[in-house]
């Protein structure tokens, strides 16, 4: 797993893909390497269509700005 400095240097943006996995009935984290929104988007459908994945969304955090507690609000259910 790569440390938050190197997400930093790497990409300004973390797109973090939630969803609850096909037979769960919690909410987990699914996908973290997505390098754009675009790419992130492709493969919640892939998730949904192809593994049954439900309730899935998408958080996109900023890294190029110090995280606070709102950037995390609705994180957790």
């Amino acid at each position: 797993m790569r440390t938050f400095k190197e997400l930093r240097e790497a990409n300004k943006f973390e797109y973090i893909i939630w969803g609850v996995p096909k037979g769960e009935r919690d909410e987990q984290i699914l996908y973290t390497k997505a390098k754009s929104s675009g790419e992130a988007k492709k493969i919640m459908k892939i998730l949904k269509d192809k593994h049954g994945v439900s309730k899935i969304r998408l958080q996109t955090l900023d890294l190029s700005k110090e995280l606070t507690g709102k950037d995390f609000t609705g994180t957790l259910r």
